[in-house]
């Protein structure tokens, strides 16, 4: 972790709770004319010195980021990603699609893929019989057809070259398949193959037009050889992700601690906060209170200061509502914490 990265969250974490209450404001310390989604701000007062440091190459919006390795980032993310009421799901995470989510500055999705057959299906010839869909535990609750899900992804992929995103599967579905229907969307060669002992510079990943990290439950099976097919659990390791109130959320003492190891191996590089709220569905109301900056700062640096390593994934509920993003940006030594 960078120093300033690691004095802002021991000050949070001694100072704790009675220092919310973040102001809307923020000094930019790199990179000031980058917006979140990436794309380089216009800045109509850069003179000539400035010329060989704009035609650097951004990384996730920022050229500080392209020497940084993945467990040096923080990527804010969206749990389930695919649910959005944008799309007509019934009881959504998400108030979008992802691919708005990616417009909005999210580069992890977290996502979920079964193998499903659908009843409105007819049955005669045309009919595929089981597909591969991105559902929540019941597709008739809500359903993307994967391959149209992958086709989206690899067209913002397109349009975003300098530009990386993490993506956790939890796959009910035969990895096999799951692979299958990667390669068939054309992503596989932008599919990062990981050594988590010794995980790359975010700069290296995008020069080498690798735009995609995969990692999976692998609860279908791991298909091999699949390198670039990663085990989630032996890359990343997380927390709790079951909070019913926004006040075990922010526990931070004793056994109860939020950010006590949950699921992954030890020694796996990668850390992934799960921020989120549901007593028995998710709700916007319980979003916009967790994803406020001061709660999302607060959580970061007593998980940080627990397990010892960096928030790489803040992953929440709702990610358009909040600030997750300009969140990230502070963790990553991007913005100055208010």
């Amino acid at each position: 972790m960078r120093p300033a990265t690691w004095a802002f969250a021991g000050w949070l974490a001694l100072c704790g709770a009675g220092c919310a209450g973040a102001s809307d404001g923020g000094e930019a310390l790199v990179d000031g004319g980058v917006d979140v989604t990436g794309d380089a701000a216009t800045d109509s007062t850069t003179d000539s010195s400035d010329t060989d440091a704009a035609a650097d190459p951004l990384c996730n919006g920022s050229a500080a980021l392209c020497t940084r390795t993945l467990a040096e980032l923080c990527l804010p993310g969206a749990h389930n990603a695919m649910s959005s009421a944008a799309e007509g799901w019934s009881f959504p995470n998400q108030n979008v699609a992802f691919t708005a989510l990616l417009d909005q500055g999210i580069r992890a999705l977290l996502l979920d893929v079964y193998r499903w057959d659908d009843p409105d299906d007819d049955g005669g010839e045309a009919d595929a019989g089981p597909e591969l869909w991105l559902c929540h535990s019941n597709c008739l609750l809500g359903k993307r057809r994967f391959s149209e899900a992958l086709a989206g992804l690899r067209t913002w992929l397109d349009a975003h070259p300098r530009e990386l995103v993490f993506i956790v599967l939890e796959d009910p579905a035969p990895a096999a398949e799951v692979k299958a229907a990667i390669d068939a969307a054309d992503l596989r060669e932008r599919a990062a193959e990981l050594d988590p002992t010794a995980l790359p510079t975010l700069g290296a990943l995008l020069d080498a037009g690798k735009q995609l990290v995969w990692t999976a439950e692998q609860k279908g099976g791991a298909p091999a050889p699949g390198v670039w097919y990663h085990d989630v659990w032996k890359l990343v390791q997380d927390t709790p992700y079951t909070f019913r109130s926004q006040q075990e959320l922010r526990t931070y003492s004793s056994d109860a601690h939020s950010c006590r190891p949950n699921r992954g191996a030890a020694d796996a590089p990668l850390l992934q906060v799960n921020h989120w709220v549901a007593k028995i569905l998710p709700t916007v109301e319980q979003s916009a209170a967790a994803n406020t900056l001061d709660v999302l700062l607060e959580r970061a640096a007593a998980c940080e200061a627990l397990r010892g390593r960096k928030v790489n994934i803040l992953a929440v509920d709702h990610a358009d509502m909040g600030e997750v993003v300009r969140a990230a940006r502070i963790l990553n030594g991007l913005e100055a914490a208010p």
